[in-house]
């Protein structure tokens, strides 16, 4: 009796691996077909933070799930960055399905690539990715893709110059009325990208609250200055306010002695032609009885 159990149970489990082995067999690995929508999040520290949607289809008549998504990204042989999904997800039959993958790329590996960057619209990247799916079977995959530069240097740029390169050097209330302020601006620009630039212009959009709900002024600072790098420029001018734009923000507040300013925007550089941006915030606090102007953050 015992020895006929044992029979049995051989048999059964011979047939399950037999069956799965043919399964097995049968079944078709997943193909990474494309990236997409390559959205860039935050950057900072020299860490840039982005998403990527990749294109996997599943060629099989079944759906089945998948885990562990990992890719690694290079650059011209160098790698750049890495990116991970852990949790599982699935592949539906006969379907190309949109993965989603948090991508984490180094600011410095691509420090010594930017101005080659600079002068493309797109790069060409390999990317080595993995995951597992059925049956816990790893499929490792090499695909070569192509994503727009604009973004990825005015981010890339950004960071380089840090908070401290452009900053407000220095600002005076000169004239104060229930209708405008005018001020004397000096910004100050210090070049800290590796390579020299020529500063365009800097635009500046005044706001009376943080949420930028009520422009109230626009300041515009033609230069066109070839900076060295490492070099510092002094951007200066004259510049108004309209406080009558902003009942709360002019009249009363003209009274009452106290005058809160957002400065948003951006200046405008090129390197060999090619523009990029970098963007300009200052929460500048007035005093126009005293005509007393401190900058906030």
């Amino acid at each position: 009796m015992m020895k006929l159990l044992k029979s049995k149970y051989f048999i059964a489990g011979l047939t399950i691996f037999l069956v799965g082995f043919i399964v097995a067999q049968t079944v078709r690995l997943p193909k990474f077909n494309s990236v997409e929508n390559f959205t860039i999040h935050s950057f900072s520290g020299g860490v840039m933070m982005s998403d990527a949607v990749f294109k996997v289809e599943n060629p099989n008549w079944f759906s089945y799930n998948g885990k562990d998504l990992k890719c690694l990204v290079f650059f011209q042989g160098k790698q750049i960055a890495t990116g991970e999904r852990p949790d599982k997800f699935n592949l539906r039959r006969k379907t190309i399905s949109d993965l989603s993958m948090r991508m984490t790329f180094y600011a410095d590996s691509l420090e010594n690539k930017l101005r080659d960057i600079l002068m493309q619209d797109s790069i060409s990247l390999d990317i080595t990715i993995s995951g597992k799916f059925f049956l816990g079977i790893r499929k490792s995959e090499e695909m070569h893709v192509t994503i727009p530069t604009k973004e990825l240097v005015n981010s890339l740029v950004g960071d380089l110059m840090g908070d401290d390169g452009i900053g407000l050097e220095r600002i005076k209330l000169k004239e104060v009325g229930l209708e405008q302020s005018t001020f004397d601006v000096a910004f100050n620009f210090s070049n800290k990208l590796p390579f020299d630039l020529l500063l365009q212009r800097m635009t500046i959009q005044v706001y009376h609250d943080k949420s930028h709900s009520l422009k109230l002024a626009t300041w515009n600072f033609d230069v066109a200055k070839q900076i060295r790098s490492g070099q510092s420029e002094l951007i200066s001018g004259e510049s108004v306010v309209k406080n009558k734009e902003s009942v709360v923000t002019g009249i009363i507040k003209v009274v009452t002695g106290e005058l809160d300013y957002y400065l948003s925007g951006h200046a405008s550089l090129s390197v060999d032609g090619r523009e990029i941006r970098i963007p300009v915030e200052q929460h500048i606090r007035v005093f126009p009885l005293s005509k007393k102007v401190i900058v906030v953050e």
